[in-house]
């Protein structure tokens, strides 16, 4: 086929290539800005979209509105007014803690007496 050229003439194209065979989810995304815990009950922001743990969250808007403060998401950056209102939970990143926690347990799995070469005596 002639129109498909070879890439010979010195373009230094970059090639993207998406490794899907990583079990591992990116930890970062399912840990709380706030506690830097892995989430348990993550909420998100209908506004911003931002996700923290329940308890870190209602303490922080407790904490703000107990000094007659307004709520800006805590993360830097970001402008929004945080209400309890608008505040549902993150069914996205429950699937991913629990996608994450069953990868754990089949590598714990895989490792149990696999090459058990221990003697009984």
């Amino acid at each position: 086929n002639d129109d498909i050229e070879d890439d010979e003439d010195g373009d230094d194209d970059l090639d993207i290539v998406i490794d899907k065979s990583s079990k591992n989810v990116n930890v970062g995304s399912i840990k709380c800005p706030i506690t830097m815990q892995i989430f348990v009950k993550p909420l998100k922001s209908k506004q911003c979209g931002h996700t923290f743990e329940r308890d870190a969250i209602f303490g922080y808007l407790k904490d703000k509105e107990k000094a007659s403060e307004l709520a800006k998401c805590p993360l830097p950056g970001c402008t929004n007014i945080l209400t309890k209102d608008q505040l549902i939970r993150d069914v996205k990143i429950e699937k991913l803690i629990k996608k994450q926690s069953r990868n754990d347990q089949d590598d714990e799995s895989d490792d149990e007496g696999a090459f058990d070469l221990t003697l009984q005596v």
